[in-house]
């Protein structure tokens, strides 16, 4: 996990002045608990689950997974966090004025591999879109990893020859 750097301090600062008006806007309670999440969150520094964001602020704080999990949906509602389907669970991870980037996905083991490629990030951020503005992008390109493929390939072979020694 990676740590708050300067830069991320201004942005976490900005996110807190965000959460709090978007929270007068909706007329939510400005706890405590929302903003030690938000700061973990930012903390954690890449994807996470609510059951890691849990354990993670749990040090500080005992929240419940239910008080984890909604207040992740009203970060999500607010433009702070995006959440991330993946196989067989979701993770979220902080969006607030985050550069855009981009991941592999794989659809073995479900790790991610982040990537920059200036070329995407470019085409993404002129696109026009009817009645929708885009405020940042990300590409997720589904496949296989390399530890993953390798596997599949030594199975692969390992079957070949079973086959072979049966004829």
């Amino acid at each position: 996990m990676t740590t708050v750097t300067n830069n991320d301090d201004t942005r976490l600062e900005c996110a807190r002045e965000a959460l709090t008006q978007y929270m007068l806007e909706k007329r939510c309670r400005k706890t405590p608990e929302r903003y030690a999440l938000l700061e973990a969150a930012f903390t954690i520094g890449e994807q996470f689950t609510v059951d890691t964001l849990q354990k993670f602020v749990e040090k500080k704080l005992p929240l419940s997974r239910v008080t984890v999990y909604n207040n992740l949906e009203l970060f999500v509602k607010a433009g702070l966090v995006v959440k991330h389907p993946t196989p067989g669970l979701v993770k979220y991870e902080i969006c607030y004025a985050k550069k855009t980037h981009h991941k592999l996905l794989c659809t073995v083991c479900g790790s991610t591999t982040e990537f920059l490629d200036d070329a995407i990030s470019d085409f993404l951020m002129q696109k026009r879109f009817k009645k929708f503005h885009s405020t940042n992008c990300s590409v997720t390109i589904f496949g296989i990893c390399s530890r993953c493929q390798a596997k599949i390939n030594r199975e692969r072979k390992k079957l070949n020859k079973q086959n072979k020694k049966t004829k």
